[in-house]
């Protein structure tokens, strides 16, 4: 099936909401081991006070899931949920996440996916895909889609 309305359709359920009090609640569930969860996204377990990563592949993402550090429902405001970039990657693998990770120190201990980015040789597929996921979630704050590059990025 080559709809890009799919992409997210055969593994989410578009109309599963959470209220805020209950992503909060969820957020306390993390795994709070923070030097692992640096070592997964930076390749070494140092604390930080804010770790903004580029270029988070699908294995490390997976890894991140598995791991209890993200929450599926997690999203970035108006974003795709990270469930939602999940199945996009696993699709398209060449595509990379980005985002920030926050400390353990902060009441607000989690971290956040806030977009997707590859740049290379864009299949008809990967465009077509890639605007819906623009449109999917009232646009992105910052969007490019050309024949060498995707990118969306959700403040």
């Amino acid at each position: 099936m080559n709809d890009p309305r799919y992409i997210f359709s055969w593994q989410v359920q578009p109309d599963l909401k959470f209220s805020w009090r209950v992503v909060q609640e969820l957020k306390n569930e993390l795994n709070a081991d923070e030097a692992r969860r640096n070592e997964i996204l930076t390749g070494y377990p140092h604390p930080q006070h804010f770790i903004e990563f580029k270029n988070l592949n699908l294995e490390q993402l997976e890894q991140l899931v598995a791991e209890n550090f993200i929450h599926l429902q997690e999203q970035q405001n108006n974003s795709p949920t990270t469930e939602e970039f999940l199945a996009f990657m696993r699709r398209f693998p060449e595509v990379k996440a980005h985002g920030y990770a926050l400390p353990l120190e902060r009441e607000d201990y989690s971290m956040s996916i806030e977009g997707l980015d590859y740049a290379g040789p864009v299949s008809d597929e990967l465009e077509e895909a890639f605007d819906w996921v623009y449109m999917y979630k009232n646009e992105a704050d910052d969007y490019i889609n050309t024949p060498v590059r995707v990118y969306c990025w959700y403040d």
